[in-house]
């Protein structure tokens, strides 16, 4: 949570800068601090200082309190991320990229705020609908986010062109999901979408960067902030990352799930899928309940 901060000083209007300054100042002591505290030190009202909380990404001041206790109980600022050079042999390389891909996951475990991971994994469960959005890289992770939640029983379908996303985002409602992906929480295209499926009540589950218009337009963000270069030698770290959280998700949604309906459907689909696998002997795999076919040596049925 510091770092977020540190992150988005500039760029705060002076309100949230005064108490952004009060706290990265002390962070200890507006650990222990009241809502009231604070304000009074940064010269502002208490709803401003509980709009600042949900504007890094927390939805209540006990909630930023929390992830604030969580940073300073984490090491030290990290080290920056090691860079691929035209001068590195394939073996230093490798070794650069596993390691920004490391420290990033390690940053990103502790920055995200466990309430935030817990409201967005209820919405999907309670979801019909969790339409996935993303662009570019993003709509990689989108595939991805669909494929994991669709096993597990949730009505998912992924959407990486605009038009679709546009059509799809005004047919939901209330009672559905927008999971959206961005790096930089900052594509034109997905903002207009993610406002379109605001304005009809749909949940905004957004994994970007702390902030950005798509954080502050989600109703839960789940942050990612990553900071890459657009380089040809630099490690894809924020997509790596993106994978994990929504990896996270996932997990979180079969814990909340009925244990029987998701053991059964998994059973089904590990059932399906060993019918199209070939034995090390050559025979074509079938579930349980049916007789292995095998086929002879010779290549006759």
């Amino acid at each position: 949570m510091i770092s977020v901060i540190r992150q988005m000083q500039g760029g705060l209007s002076p309100a949230y800068e005064r108490v952004a300054a009060v706290i990265l100042a002390r962070p200890e002591a507006a650990m222990r601090s009241s809502i009231t505290a604070i304000a009074q030190d940064a010269g502002v009202s208490e709803p401003t200082v509980l709009r600042f909380c949900r504007h890094v990404g927390c939805t209540s001041f006990p909630e930023f309190k929390l992830a604030l206790m969580r940073a300073i109980a984490a090491p030290n600022e990290p080290r920056p991320q090691p860079r691929v050079s035209s001068g590195d042999d394939i073996a230093a390389a490798t070794d650069k990229v596993f390691q920004a891909t490391i420290d990033t996951l390690e940053r990103i475990r502790r920055e995200i705020p466990p309430q935030a991971l817990q409201r967005a994994c209820t919405a999907i469960v309670r979801a019909r609908w969790v339409h996935v959005f993303g662009f570019g890289a993003s709509a990689t992770v989108a595939a991805d986010a669909q494929h994991k939640l669709f096993r597990l029983g949730a009505m998912s379908i992924a959407h990486g062109d605009s038009h679709m996303q546009a059509m799809a985002a005004a047919t939901l409602g209330p009672e559905d999901v927008v999971l959206a992906i961005s790096s930089t929480g900052r594509v034109r295209e997905l903002l207009e979408t993610v406002a379109v499926a605001a304005e009809v009540g749909a949940t905004i589950v957004a994994i970007t960067r702390s902030g950005s218009p798509l954080a502050l337009r989600a109703s839960v963000n789940l942050p990612v902030d990553v900071d890459e270069r657009a380089e040809i030698y630099t490690p894809m770290t924020v997509r790596t990352a993106h994978v994990v959280v929504v990896d996270a998700i996932a997990v979180g949604v079969a814990l909340l799930s009925p244990p029987s309906i998701v053991s059964t459907r998994l059973n089904r689909i590990q059932r399906a899928i060993n019918r199209r696998r070939i034995d090390p002997d050559g025979a074509v795999a079938a579930p349980a309940h049916e007789p292995i076919i095998a086929t002879r040596k010779t290549g006759e049925a």
